[in-house]
């Protein structure tokens, strides 16, 4: 549960991610994935060290691939 502010400038630099690594078929190219999941883990660190939010583990893990997901059907 993170606060509503918080959450939008995450979801904003989420979304800047997936736009700034996408090329031109990436829904089916693992490796374009896999770094766009590392570089949200990144910004999920940064956000944790600079506000002192705690995030699990499998919690970051399900966010990945649940953010992915939803990409791959929303991003061309």
């Amino acid at each position: 549960d993170l606060p509503a502010e918080i959450a939008a400038s995450l979801a904003a630099s989420i979304d800047d991610i997936i736009l700034a690594k996408r090329k031109v078929d990436w829904v089916a190219d693992v490796d374009v994935q896999n770094q766009m999941k590392i570089a949200i883990e990144d910004e999920l660190f940064a956000l944790k060290q600079a506000q002192g939010i705690n995030f699990k583990y499998d919690t970051i893990d399900r966010v990945l691939d649940r953010v992915i997901d939803i990409a791959r059907r929303r991003v061309p």
